[in-house]
């Protein structure tokens, strides 16, 4: 009957560690794609700051012909201050689109650090499920066994 006991501990060993590697396998592939996204995440606001100043300078050059074709001097201290207004603005949007990437990027290397925590915890998991395994399998194979007494009443 012993040998039965080990073959099944083996075996149940044997899926825990399994199981364990197929854990931290998936936590780091999450750590990875977590690592990956946060650069991704800045380059895109990067380039949706730079959309906003294209945007704000094309405003600027609209509002700049606009005064020039009503015949207005370009120069002139009002028309001007609105268009560096239009630019001001334009700016503060794209920094605020990078601040937001970079929040963003934060996030997914926060995402990544847990990932990898988890792959950590699985492996400390599996090492105590497998040492919890032995130990069970070891106490069916040579501990103490049960003697079941019948009485009859007869």
């Amino acid at each position: 009957m012993s040998w039965l006991t080990m073959l099944s501990t083996a075996s149940q060993m044997a899926a825990q560690a399994y199981a364990t590697s197929q854990q931290r396998k998936a936590a780091a592939e999450r750590e990875g794609v977590a690592r990956l996204a946060g650069p991704e995440a800045i380059r895109q606001g990067e380039l949706e700051a730079q959309d906003r100043l294209i945007e704000g300078r094309r405003a600027y050059s609209a509002h700049l012909a606009r005064i020039g074709a009503s015949g207005a001097d370009v120069g002139a201290p009002s028309p001007l201050m609105v268009g560096l207004q239009t630019l001001a603005m334009s700016k503060q949007d794209a920094d605020r689109v990078r601040y937001k990437a970079k929040m963003r990027a934060w996030g997914y290397d926060l995402e990544a650090n847990q990932a990898k925590q988890e792959g950590k915890t699985a492996l400390i998991s599996g090492i105590l499920g497998m040492g919890s395994i032995a130990a069970a399998g070891a106490v069916k194979a040579y501990g103490p066994k049960t003697v079941r007494y019948v009485t009859s009443m007869e």
